[in-house]
């Protein structure tokens, strides 16, 4: 692991992804096994000693710093030692997992990332030809090969951005990996952490409704070929299969595509908008269904009265829901309540908007919302910028601390930077000039 300074860190290159299908055979066990029939009995096996789903980091004081890939760097930096937060301490480049091969499970030869929600774990696809899926814990101590793409059905193409291409995501228990072909959804393929296998998975994971079988919310995934199949997502890790449409159906995504729902860590709560609720509340509920807090009348982001010709100002920036690690705090984008504001928005021509999205924090036992970005917006703006020029994108894929105590967002007024906020005195402390794209949370490596 080597140690340096951020502004000789990072070199930048478009690294993509033409197209990619189902494995027909792999280079590297597991091999591919063959889409599962939508047959209610079906499960995958669980062997021993897999991985706990929802797995909490129970110490949060090890938390200290943040894990963080902007294109094909990967990295750590450190924000704070005990309860002091400092803005020059060294950042930690992830290189390889073995110094006799430079190349062997190297985040920094990845062209897609993916962090999962609460575990140790991180999977990224390298860009060499043939294409390697590899798995490691956050600092990239123990990188392991799960999948060599030997017939380049994935292949690595200069021409295109990976995020135009594929996307990788965990689902909600860290139990299984999502890739995602944006064009061609047909061509998607999932990853088992359970039992170490890759497959096809012709289906979208559009809602979250209640389960027949273990009575708890779960993940629906509609299949490509029929409205009327599915395939369930556990929290424990089982997948299992219907023909029958859930009879409770919680939230589902818009067509926006922005998954609207984030689960806690420990599966027990799910917090969402309700893109059926004219109101646009913000809801937290029991894993049982049963609604817990109902808060913020007109929270939802696409309440919003302002459109331009391309739809951007009413879509957020990034994902517009995420828990604390410890349950305590939830980020989201969203519309304030009464007594609280976003920065009013100013638009070319004069034209001002007053009632905008912007970020929050919200105290997840009371539902009172404990600081919007407006609360600190002055330690985030650079000394040459006015407030007239702030606008609910330009701050982006904020990040909030295990306990609930620090934010890291990112922010580009005239210049692109990361920010710290300490939530429990407003302050800012302004990092480094330049843009992340995925951050998270995690301990010292």
């Amino acid at each position: 692991m080597k140690k340096m300074l951020l502004p000789s860190l990072i070199t930048i290159f478009a690294l993509t992804l033409a197209s990619c299908s189902p494995p027909q055979g792999a280079g590297h066990t597991p091999t591919t096994t063959s889409t599962p029939s939508p047959s209610p009995s079906s499960t995958p096996p669980t062997p021993p000693n897999i991985t706990t789903p929802g797995y909490v980091l129970t110490n949060t004081e090890k938390s200290t710093g943040v894990y963080g890939f902007l294109n094909n760097v990967a990295y750590y930096f450190r924000l704070r030692v005990g309860n002091v937060i400092g803005s020059h301490l060294p950042v930690e480049l992830l290189d390889s997992g073995d110094d006799n091969d430079p190349s062997l499970g190297n985040p920094n030869d990845a062209f897609e990332f993916a962090f999962s929600n609460y575990a140790d774990l991180i999977a990224f696809w390298t860009s060499g030809q043939p294409g390697e899926l590899w798995l490691s814990d956050l600092a990239n101590n123990d990188p392991r090969l799960v999948f060599i793409d030997s017939e380049m059905v994935c292949p690595y193409d200069v021409n295109y951005s990976p995020g135009e291409m594929i996307d990788m995501r965990w689902t909600f228990n860290d139990m299984h990996l999502f890739i995602n072909v944006v064009d061609d959804p047909t061509l998607n393929m999932i990853y088992h952490l359970q039992n170490d296998t890759i497959e096809a998975w012709p289906y979208n994971c559009d809602r979250v409704a209640m389960s027949s079988r273990s009575g708890r919310l779960a993940t629906w995934c509609v299949s490509n070929s029929s409205e009327e199949s599915f395939a369930i997502l556990e929290w424990g890790g089982e997948i299992w299969f219907s023909e029958a449409s859930p009879l409770q159906e919680i939230v589902r995504l818009r067509p926006d595509q922005y998954q609207i729902w984030a689960w806690s860590s420990d599966g027990e709560q799910l917090a969402y908008f309700d893109p059926a609720d004219p109101e646009g509340y913000l809801y937290i509920a029991n894993v049982d269904g049963e609604i817990r807090l109902q808060i913020i009348p007109g929270a939802a982001y696409w309440t919003t009265n302002i459109l331009d010709n391309r739809r951007r100002l009413v879509e957020p920036p990034s994902p517009p829901i995420q828990w604390s690690q410890d349950n305590s705090r939830l980020v989201i984008f969203a519309h304030p309540d009464q007594s609280h504001q976003c920065p009013t928005l100013y638009l070319p021509y004069g034209e001002i908007h007053e009632r905008v999205p912007c970020w929050q924090v919200i105290d997840t036992s009371t539902g009172e919302v404990i600081w919007t970005i407006s609360d600190s917006i002055n330690g985030l703006l650079s000394s040459e910028m006015s407030i007239t020029e702030v606008g609910p994108y330009n701050f982006e894929f904020p990040t909030i601390s295990p306990d609930g105590q620090l934010l890291v967002i990112q922010g580009w007024i005239n210049r692109r930077q990361l920010n710290t906020i300490d939530l429990q005195t407003n302050e800012v402390t302004n990092w480094f000039d330049i843009m992340y794209t995925y951050m998270r949370w995690g301990p010292e490596p």
